[in-house]
């Protein structure tokens, strides 16, 4: 057996796995707690305060004009877009108000306009990832699109496709500076997909999609000359995907896929393939709550403040029943990403040729 990594409870000899009349007994815990009572008026103030902070931003923009200063507005405002998104991402599984249609409202706000995302793909995305998680087949966030998370799926690339797989460790973080950018081009190509467009209708998704493009593009040409307005633009969008994809990349790459006895068992379905972690209310805040990612995962309803208390309860919970339960710091949790990023291209880097004949 391996050695186990840092921060990790692997199941103990003779303890019995968990089953899946187990979840509700840990769900009744965390409710008994109140942990899983919405918090309104935290997400009020959060919201209000991020749609404040924006307008703020944009003020100090056209104050601003072609001043070299305006570019730290732009690393400003990549960090709010991403906050947009985080807050956006908790309306969305329904953490902030009673009402679905409050929640979804919200995230239009927050996606549509404050960022020019699609409500609809982003929901159909996130709650795919949710059911399958880790699985390649299923789960959008581990697809091979860019990526290629495992030797056999290398082996298929070709061309310059083939190359990046071979070198993704070290292009990682420099790809992640295009997700703002594939943000907007997923989103308009989602405008052709009816199905995804329930809650918030589709008419209401363009008009929010195009006021947000007519804004942006409109506020920076009255602020500065295109050309400032044009590196403005840049500056924002790679640091804003820059943030995201250091976000998003620790919770689950480089975790195990589900096993089919874990894909039977709603605890671990969601504990074995994530990860936590570590550090105090600052990692919390620059994570967006992503941090509690097992917690999330395991209750997606349950609001922000109160992963931070579950997470003891679930630890336990998990360590009695011998599910391991992942926890890393910052900078393990990225060296786990890029190690096995780098080991899934080894066999390109290896036997380049070769490899190019099997695929």
């Amino acid at each position: 057996m391996a050695a186990a990594r840092p921060g990790i409870h692997r199941p103990a000899p003779g303890r019995p796995p968990a089953r899946a009349g187990e979840y509700p007994l840990l769900l009744a815990q965390v409710r008994a707690r109140g942990l899983l009572d919405r918090r309104p008026a935290w997400y009020v103030a959060r919201i209000g305060g991020l749609v404040a902070a924006t307008a703020a931003c944009w003020a100090a923009v056209l104050r601003c004009g072609d001043g070299p200063q305006v570019f730290g507005l732009a690393v400003l405002l990549a960090a709010l877009s991403a906050h947009a998104g985080f807050l956006g991402h908790d309306a969305a599984h329904e953490q902030a108000f009673a009402s679905h249609r409050a929640n979804a409202w919200t995230v239009f706000l927050l996606a549509n306009l404050l960022t020019g995302t699609s409500y609809g793909w982003w929901t159909d995305e996130h709650n795919r990832h949710h059911r399958y998680p880790n699985d390649p087949e299923r789960d959008p966030n581990v697809a091979d699109i860019v990526l290629s998370l495992s030797p056999e799926r290398a082996l298929g690339r070709h061309g310059a496709r083939r190359f990046l797989a071979a070198h993704q460790a070290w292009l990682y973080f420099p790809l992640t500076l295009l997700q703002g950018f594939n943000l907007h081009h997923v989103s308009l190509r989602a405008l052709r997909r009816p199905e995804l467009f329930r809650t918030v209708p589709r008419r209401a998704e363009v008009l929010g999609l195009a006021a947000h493009a007519l804004a942006y593009t409109g506020l920076l040409l009255v602020a500065a000359g295109p050309l400032t307005a044009v590196l403005f633009a840049l500056v924002h969008h790679a640091l804003w995907g820059l943030y995201l994809g250091a976000v998003f990349a620790p919770n689950h790459k480089g975790m195990p896929a589900l096993t089919p006895e874990d894909a039977r068992d709603p605890v671990r379905r969601q504990v074995v393939t994530a990860c936590n972690i570590r550090g105090g209310r600052l990692v919390g805040f620059w994570y967006g709550g992503l941090n509690h990612q097992i917690e999330h995962h395991l209750f997606p309803t349950m609001p922000r403040p109160a992963l931070r208390q579950a997470a003891p309860l679930v630890e336990e919970f998990c360590r009695l029943r011998g599910i391991p339960y992942a926890t890393e710091t910052v900078s393990e949790t990225y060296l786990r990403v890029l190690r096995h990023l780098h080991a899934a291209g080894a066999p390109l880097r290896a036997r380049p040729h070769r490899a190019e004949e099997r695929a």
